[in-house]
């Protein structure tokens, strides 16, 4: 579902600073990915994709540097990601043969608890 893939421009969202920060150390990091996106991480961002209603693929790049693309595409207008206590950075592509980034637009931050709309794909 998710690959490592080369960086692309995007939009910055700030991170969550109610959560603690991640480790420098890069094995005990993914450990605390692992726990966080289950138990942790409470706040998404949503934004919303500029792409005339065609299918898209997201990514982001971390704090750390290491991006990664989500291979499923993506059809509704808006999509939701999850946020730790670092910034990141998220990014939209019509697909991984045209890696051109789409514009986006950041709409809001919410909890996760609360109802996403139909329009928005959590990611």
């Amino acid at each position: 579902m998710w690959k490592s893939f080369k960086p692309v421009s995007g939009i910055s969202v700030p991170g969550d600073k109610a959560q603690s920060p991640l480790s420098q150390v890069t094995i005990i990091r993914h450990l605390q990915k692992l726990v966080a996106l289950k138990w942790q991480w409470d706040t998404l961002a949503v934004l919303e994709v500029e792409n005339n209603g065609e299918p898209y693929l997201v990514g982001f790049t971390d704090t750390f540097g290491q991006t990664a693309i989500r291979t499923v595409p993506i059809t509704t207008p808006r999509f939701a990601g999850l946020l730790g206590h670092e910034n990141c950075m998220f990014f939209a592509i019509r697909d991984m043969v045209d890696p051109r980034p789409l514009k986006l637009k950041f709409i809001e931050r919410r909890a996760k608890d609360y109802p996403v709309p139909p329009d928005v794909t959590v990611i």
